[in-house]
């Protein structure tokens, strides 16, 4: 009887070690924001800036950092970079882009890629930071232009001053060129409050090869081709000294070419912030996970974030938010 009682209370035990670790490691992905809210004194101190630029690198994870990606560096290096950003549970990109884009963790929205149509559903208790600029600013336009359509068909609202571009293209790299040229076009034409811009093709490399592949590796160095190509025009067009750049993984992909797991090569993400104000702080911030990406884009442009939202300004990023 002894010896039965324990070989259940065993089985038992087992299982709930499984639930809590699964359970842990949802909870740890999905809720330690642990930075600064701005109030309304930090925005006075602060210098907004007229404009944001932020670079979605679709399963580039933290790699930026161990393969050649020059034109990357040139620009966020000279920022604030952090390579091991917590994503969401589950470590696919519906989850996270909508993190990312609307403020909170997976336990508010507990969506995946093949729930993402129910993310209308959390629109109006978190509205995204377009939504949320438009608001603030009704004048001013925002672009969200992307080779990945669920992020505009599901991820994001229709705001009225938001204009939402599908790529064309038969293959990844073909999609992404035409991002990467459409992005140019347009502020070639008009000056955009914020641009979005999503490249896919690193994630689809990453699927067909693995992270450690060559095909991976140049699928880096050639977004970051296309990094270089748009802040060259910003500059060019006078732009540059004030926008605040963003670039932003949602997961990564493992060796044998997965994401949707907690092991580090998918979990970890990456975050770069950069802008001539000189109030971005040059070196690694602290502890982030990725709905913190919203609050760092609304403080560039001088807005406080939706009490609803749980990210915040991760601590060393910023000056006045030391």
């Amino acid at each position: 009887m002894k010896k039965l009682v324990k070989i259940g209370l065993g089985i038992g035990g087992t299982l709930l070690a499984v639930c809590a670790l699964v359970f842990s490691n949802i909870y740890f992905f999905s809720v330690m924001s642990r930075g600064i809210v701005p109030t309304d004194k930090d925005l006075e101190n602060h210098t907004p800036y007229s404009r944001v630029c932020i670079f979605g690198l679709d399963g580039a994870g933290g790699f930026m950092k161990d393969y050649e990606c020059n034109e990357f560096h040139e620009i966020f290096d000279k920022g604030s970079i952090k390579y091991n950003v917590k994503t969401q549970h589950l470590t696919d990109s519906a989850p996270n882009w909508f993190s990312i884009f609307h403020g909170v963790n997976y336990l508010k929205h507990h969506l995946g890629n093949s729930t993402s149509e129910k993310a209308k559903e959390y629109f109006s208790e978190y509205p995204s930071i377009f939504k949320v600029f438009s608001e603030k600013y009704p004048e001013k336009h925002a672009y969200s232009i992307v080779n990945w359509g669920t992020i505009n068909s599901d991820l994001l609202e229709d705001v009225p001053n938001l204009t939402k571009v599908y790529a064309e293209g038969d293959s990844e790299v073909g999609k992404d060129v035409f991002v990467k040229d459409k992005v140019i076009e347009t502020i070639s034409s008009e000056d955009v409050g914020v641009m979005y811009m999503h490249f896919d093709q690193i994630d689809g490399e990453g699927h067909a090869h693995g992270n450690g592949s060559n095909e991976y590796k140049n699928a880096i160095k050639t977004v970051s081709g296309y990094i270089g190509e748009v802040y060259k025009k910003y500059e060019e067009l006078g732009y540059a000294d004030d926008t605040l750049f963003v670039a932003v993984s949602d997961h990564g992909i493992s060796p044998n070419g997965h994401h949707g797991t907690f092991i580090p090569s998918v979990r970890n993400s990456m975050l770069a912030v950069y802008g001539k104000h000189g109030d971005v702080i040059q070196g690694t911030p602290s502890f982030v996970v990725n709905q913190d990406v919203a609050s760092v884009i609304l403080y560039g442009l001088g807005i406080k974030q939706p009490d609803s939202y749980n990210g915040s300004v991760p601590k060393g990023m910023f000056n006045v938010l030391k």
